[in-house]
C-alpha cells in the first residue's frame, strides 16, 4: 500500500497497487484505477467562480476527468459557457406542466440538474461503480424526472475505460415533451487547455474523429456511433473517445459539436420531438475512454463493436 493524496480532491488515503477503488471525499465520489485518479463525481453543490451569478450553482456531474497520465480532460464553470460542467446530462427544450423548461442554461431561470443520493459504491479487481440518483428540476413546479446513473469502471490502465447506463422516468403523472432542438443530452465539456475563450491557459482547439472519418466541422449533427475528442495539454496530447451503444434511443444518436468551443453531446432531439412518458424508462448507454496521445481508431472500432454486443 501507497499513501498518496487524492490530486487535491481529499484527505491522504490508503490506495492498492491493483484494482478499482470507489470512495467518498468531501464533496464526490473518487474513482481509481490503482494509484491513478479516473474521475471525480460531484455530489456537493459546487459554487460558480466569484463575480459569476450563483444561479449557476451545480451538483450531479462528473469532474474531472483525467487520461492515464494525469492531465485533466474535463473544464468546470468555463469561460463563455459558465453552465457546462465536465461530463453531465440534461435536456434543453422541453415541456413540463405546459411551460418551456430549459435543464441545460440555468441562466434562463426555467430549470437545472441536481444530485440527490448515492446508492452504491463497490470497489474490486477487475472492476468498481458507483451508482448515483440525480433529478431535472423545474423551478416553477419542481422536479420534473429522475436520472439513475450507474458509472462502471474497468481496471484498464491504457486507455481507462468507463462505463455509463442512465436510466431515467416521469417524477410525476405528468409527461415531459422534449421538443426538437439541436442539443440538449449526455454531453462532454473538454478542458480551459481547448478553449480559445480562456485566454490564460488556452493552446490549441479540441480536434474531433469520428466512426465515419470526419472532423468537427463535417461531423455536426451527424450520427456517427462514435467520437473521440483531443489535442494539446501540459503533458503533450490526450483526449477522449464516447461510443454509442445500439440500445439506445435513435442509435446511432446525433452528436451536437460546437463549431468553436470543446465541447459535444448526442442529442436524440436532433430528429425530432418525442414524450417521456409516466410509467416509462429511458435508457441510456455509453462507454468513455480516457486516452494520451492521439486516438486510435483501430482500437475504437473493436471496442465499439465489442460493445454493442453487452
Amino acid at each position: 500500500m501507497l499513501i498518496l493524496a487524492a490530486a487535491g480532491y481529499g484527505a491522504q488515503v490508503d490506495l492498492p497497487m491493483e484494482g478499482v477503488t470507489i470512495q467518498k471525499r468531501k464533496g464526490g465520489i473518487e474513482a481509481w484505477v490503482g494509484q491513478k485518479l479516473v474521475l471525480v463525481y460531484n455530489t456537493a453543490t459546487v459554487m460558480p467562480p466569484e463575480g459569476q451569478p450563483e444561479y449557476f450553482k451545480r451538483s450531479g456531474f462528473i469532474h474531472p476527468l483525467n487520461s492515464p497520465k494525469g492531465a485533466a480532460l474535463t473544464d468546470d464553470f468555463p469561460a463563455g459557457h459558465t453552465h457546462q460542467h465536465g461530463m453531465f446530462f440534461a435536456w434543453t427544450k422541453a415541456t413540463f406542466h405546459g411551460d418551456e423548461i430549459d435543464f441545460w442554461n440555468q441562466h434562463k431561470g426555467t430549470g437545472t440538474v441536481e444530485h440527490i443520493e448515492v446508492l452504491e459504491m463497490t470497489s474490486g479487481l477487475d472492476s468498481g461503480l458507483f451508482k448515483i440518483r440525480q433529478q431535472e428540476v423545474s423551478l416553477e413546479h419542481g422536479p420534473a424526472l429522475e436520472d439513475i446513473w450507474t458509472v462502471k469502471i474497468l481496471n484498464r490502465k491504457d486507455p481507462f475505460e468507463i462505463e455509463i447506463e442512465i436510466e431515467q422516468k416521469c417524477l410525476t403523472d405528468a409527461q415531459v415533451v422534449l421538443e426538437e432542438y439541436h442539443y440538449g443530452g449526455f454531453a462532454f465539456r473538454g478542458t480551459a487547455q481547448w478553449n480559445a475563450d480562456d485566454g490564460d491557459l488556452f493552446k490549441s482547439p479540441m480536434q474531433i474523429v469520428t466512426r465515419e472519418g470526419k472532423n468537427k466541422v463535417e461531423s455536426n449533427h451527424t450520427r456517427p456511433g462514435w467520437i473521440a475528442a483531443w489535442g494539446s495539454v501540459d503533458k503533450g496530447s490526450a483526449g477522449v473517445a464516447i461510443l454509442d451503444h445500439p440500445d439506445n434511443f435513435r442509435f446511432p444518436q446525433p452528436v451536437r459539436i460546437h463549431p468553436r468551443m470543446p465541447y459535444f453531446v448526442f442529442s436524440p432531439p436532433v430528429l425530432g420531438r418525442y414524450v417521456l412518458e409516466p410509467g416509462k424508462d429511458y435508457h441510456s448507454r455509453y462507454k468513455v475512454l480516457l486516452f494520451d496521445g492521439e486516438p486510435d481508431t483501430e482500437n475504437l472500432e473493436r471496442l465499439f463493436e465489442e460493445f454493442g454486443k453487452k
